[in-house]
C-alpha cells in the first residue's frame, strides 16, 4: 500500500467526505461487501494503492467505529482508535507493505527486512518491521487480519487530513504547535 503527501503524512490531498457519504442512507452488508470487494482487489494489482482509493468506500460503509467519518470536524474517537492500533512511527510512513511472508516481501526487493527495527502497536499484536525512515512492512496472516487493518489504515488516514486541514486553515494553531516542537 503506497501513500504520498507533500506534508509527510500519508495519502495525497484530503478529500471531501461529503462527495462520498451515503446520502443520509444507512449502510448495510451491501456497503460493506463493496468495500471489501474494493481493497481486496486492489491490494491485489501489482502496484502501489493510495490510501486515498479506499476513502470513498470506508465512508459508505458508516462504521460505528468510525461514525464522523464523513464530517468534517476531528473524529477523536476513531483516530484514537486507529492510532492505538497502528505503531508510533506511522506519522512517519508513506509506504506501507503487506505481505504473509518474508518471501513475499523479498521477491518485491524487500529483502532486508530482519535489518529493518521491529515496532508494535499498544492495542494490537502484529508484527511490524519500519524502515528507520518512510516505510513500514506489516505481516499478514489472513484476510481477517486485513478486514482489521486496511480500515484502520484508511480511518486513521481520514483522521489525520481533517486534523492538518484544519492546521493550515488556522496560523495561530499552526503557530502554537511550531512552537511547541
Amino acid at each position: 500500500m503506497q501513500t504520498t503527501d507533500a506534508s509527510g503524512s500519508l495519502g495525497t490531498a484530503p478529500v471531501d467526505p461529503f462527495t462520498y457519504a451515503n446520502a443520509g442512507q444507512p449502510a448495510g452488508k451491501r456497503e460493506v461487501d463493496l468495500y471489501v470487494r474494493t481493497y481486496s482487489t486492489l491490494l491485489r494489482s501489482s502496484g502501489p494503492v493510495d490510501v486515498d482509493a479506499l476513502i470513498p468506500a470506508h465512508l459508505n460503509i458508516q462504521s460505528s467505529l468510525h461514525a464522523q467519518a464523513a464530517s468534517d470536524r476531528p473524529d477523536m474517537g476513531a483516530f484514537m482508535y486507529s492510532t492505538l492500533r497502528l505503531p508510533p512511527e506511522i506519522v512517519t510512513v508513506r509506504n506501507i507493505l503487506l505481505g504473509q511472508a518474508h518471501t513475499v516481501f523479498a521477491v518485491h526487493g524487500y529483502t532486508d527486512l530482519d535489518d529493518w527495527t521491529s515496532v508494535s502497536a499498544p492495542g494490537r499484536r502484529r508484527k511490524w518491521q519500519w524502515d528507520g525512515r518512510s516505510t513500514m512492512a506489516v505481516m499478514v496472516g489472513s484476510a481477517s487480519d486485513l478486514d482489521d487493518l486496511i480500515p484502520t489504515i484508511v480511518g486513521w488516514q481520514i483522521e489525520w487530513n481533517k486534523m492538518h486541514q484544519r492546521i493550515s486553515e488556522t496560523p495561530e494553531l499552526a503557530a502554537l504547535i511550531e512552537a511547541g516542537s
